[in-house]
């Protein structure tokens, strides 16, 4: 399962475009008299440059590196689910890959409205832990190309005594 191209492009380029103004807020920080357009910044104004500009470029470096993943995963329709029959696996915003044999899954929750289902392994406990372990399949629906519904055919094909609850949300 693919992503959706025309998702994937919009939030890459949105991610690229924060992510690039964020840079250039650190290319204006160079200037010894910057001045924050707002007094939000005061903090920042009082640091010397060498502290502040490094700040502004590694936190758009944490927004440009995971745009410019997905915009890649978008031109170059890169797998983002893959189901065989030992395990599934599904890439995360981050390119990491999580992997899961088939015989380890426990649970099958919906998450955050039928948006995204997490496969865990056996023998973990809340949602947060299950997400946050790395050790879960994370399955993003609403990115990809495919229906819920077939995302469910496929973890049915693989484990039809599988069944996928509806889990805690944190969007209420």
């Amino acid at each position: 399962m693919r992503y959706r191209r025309s998702l994937a492009f919009v939030f890459g380029a949105m991610m690229l475009a924060i992510g690039g103004a964020i840079c250039f807020v650190a290319w204006e920080a160079l200037d010894p008299a910057w001045q924050s357009p707002s007094d939000d910044g005061a903090l920042l104004q009082a640091l010397p440059a060498w502290v502040r500009v490094p700040f502004f470029l590694f936190v758009g470096g944490i927004v440009v590196l995971p745009g410019a993943m997905m915009l890649w995963a978008g031109l170059s329709n890169r797998t983002i689910v893959y189901a065989d029959a030992n395990q599934i696996s599904s890439r995360t915003i981050f390119g990491r890959r999580r992997t899961l044999p088939w015989h380890a899954i426990g649970s099958a929750k919906y998450w955050r409205k039928e948006n995204q289902i997490v496969l865990s392994p056996i023998g973990h406990g809340g949602i947060a832990e299950e997400i946050w372990d790395r050790k879960s399949v994370l399955i993003d629906v609403g990115m990809l190309a495919h229906s819920v519904a077939d995302v469910e055919r496929m973890i049915q094909q693989f484990r039809p005594d599988l069944t996928i609850v509806h889990g805690d949300s944190r969007d209420g």
